[in-house]
């Protein structure tokens, strides 16, 4: 009884420290209100044929290395970090983050405030930050329903990903980083930066690069109809009945479609999207290992997209979000080796 009465005490007191600024925000994005504040969509023609040719590097979790190869990168930056993420928890990347502002580094992070079911998640480390004179913005949340971006800015380059900066990233996930120097992408990723400090609304839509939210329904459809030989899709989550109806439509048209999908032990709501798509003949899986929590398509082993965003309507139409268009055979050939791996583990 005593035990009961301690975790009702203890109940009352989370609920209570929970900002009535966090469970109206929420109630509004759950049942679709606070509509004036959605950022208006642009007209974008996208045209497949437009995709360019883009040089990385591609790296892929899990991997611990992968966390000293970014940590070598901040440890020798020489004028500047910029980083917006959705979470930022991993103690390594935050000391090195401090320690750049130590050697009078440019240090700026942008972090989202409104962390889904753990509203408190970044507080501790932008507290840690700021102790040591990091800039720390707090993501606009009347711009965007959620600042759900994964991008670093360290010198002259850039890495756009799929991850959070946690330790699951490099230990568990399956995730995908991009390091590019395109000195025209990294020109509209420094005004990203600048317009979300700023608590500015900035969209791009283009053929190589997006912004959201703005442009990605109209891509996202228009690249998967354009298929005609496979589909293959990384996706933490799955609820956009368009997308889903078009993948059904494309299996029809004898399209090889696969999903690799988020562990329905860890995402329970994915276990419908599991179901109905199954029951459709979609070959989607849901693996225990690696936790899949990548944002990746491939379309006819001809070009790919890597992105911030999960495959539902709220994250294509409302959230902040960054993603890659871009051909580079070997590069693709690498993500779709890898897909196939994974895809074989029917755990």
């Amino acid at each position: 009884m005593k035990k009961l009465s301690v975790l009702l005490i203890a109940l009352l007191l989370l609920l209570n420290s929970c900002s009535n600024e966090y469970i109206e925000y929420h109630s509004a994005q759950l049942y679709g209100h606070n509509s004036e504040k959605t950022v208006s969509k642009n007209d974008f023609f996208f045209n497949v044929e437009n995709v360019q040719y883009r040089e990385f590097e591609m790296s892929m979790t899990p991997d611990k290395k992968l966390l000293d190869v970014l940590i070598s990168k901040i440890d020798n930056a020489k004028k500047r970090i910029y980083l917006e993420v959705y979470i930022l928890t991993e103690k390594r990347i935050i000391k090195a983050l401090k320690d750049a502002k130590s050697r009078w580094l440019d240090v700026k992070v942008i972090l989202e405030k409104n962390v889904y079911w753990a509203w408190n998640i970044n507080r501790k480390s932008s507290d840690t930050l700021t102790s040591s004179w990091v800039s720390v913005t707090f993501a606009n949340n009347w711009n965007y329903r959620f600042t759900h971006t994964k991008l670093f800015l360290i010198d002259d380059e850039y890495v756009i990903s799929t991850w959070n900066m946690s330790f699951s990233t490099f230990s568990t996930n399956m995730e995908i980083m991009l390091f590019g120097k395109d000195k025209k992408d990294l020109s509209i990723l420094e005004e990203v930066i600048d317009k979300d400090i700023d608590w500015e609304k900035f969209v791009k839509c283009d053929d190589s690069l997006g912004i959201s939210p703005s442009c990605p329904r109209s891509q996202f459809m228009n690249s998967l109809t354009s298929a005609k030989k496979s589909i293959y899709i990384y996706a933490e989550t799955f609820d956009d009945p368009a997308i889903e109806a078009l993948l059904i439509q494309k299996d029809k048209e004898w399209v090889d479609v696969r999903v690799l999908l988020g562990d329905v032990k860890k995402i329970k709501s994915n276990s419908a999207p599991l179901t109905r798509l199954k029951s459709s003949w979609i070959n989607i899986i849901a693996p225990k290992k690696p936790y899949i929590h990548a944002k990746v398509f491939i379309i006819d082993w001809k070009f790919a997209y890597v992105w911030s965003i999960n495959f539902s309507t709220n994250s294509i139409e409302n959230n902040r979000e960054i993603w890659i268009i871009f051909k580079n055979d070997s590069i693709i050939g690498k993500l779709q080796n890898e897909f196939l791996t994974n895809f074989s583990n029917k755990q």
